[in-house]
C-alpha cells in the first residue's frame, strides 16, 4: 500500500486534518518525537521518509505538529531511495544500563 499523507486525528473535536504531498511522492509510517518541554499533543515533530516516484528519489521529513498544514520544519533530501514501508521508532536516549 502507498500512503500520499498524512491525518492527525482529534478525538475530542471529533475532526481530521489532511496532510498531502505532491503528486507522485508517498510517506512512510510517521514518528512522533516530543518537543522539550511539550505542554500539549500538539508540542510535537512528525517525522517520516517521503519518496518521490517522479525523480526516484526520498527525503526525510521533519513536520511541526503545532504548524501541520504548514511547511515542513526541515526537508533532508536522502543519497539513496528507501523502500516503501521501512519503519523507525524515535528513542530519546539510550544509557548503557539499558543494555
Amino acid at each position: 500500500a502507498t500512503f500520499d499523507g498524512l491525518v492527525p486525528y482529534d478525538m475530542h473535536a471529533n475532526t481530521a486534518t489532511v496532510r498531502r504531498f505532491d503528486p507522485g511522492c508517498f510517506v512512510g509510517e510517521p514518528a512522533i518525537v516530543a518537543k522539550h518541554a511539550a505542554r500539549d499533543e500538539r508540542d510535537v515533530y512528525v517525522m517520516t521518509f517521503r519518496y518521490d516516484r517522479t525523480t526516484d528519489t526520498s527525503a526525510f521529513v521533519i513536520i511541526d505538529g503545532a504548524d501541520f498544514d504548514g511547511p515542513p520544519a526541515a526537508t533532508i533530501r536522502l543519497p539513496v531511495r528507501v523502500p516503501n514501508g521501512y519503519h523507525g521508532s524515535w528513542v530519546a536516549a539510550l544509557s548503557a544500563e539499558s543494555g
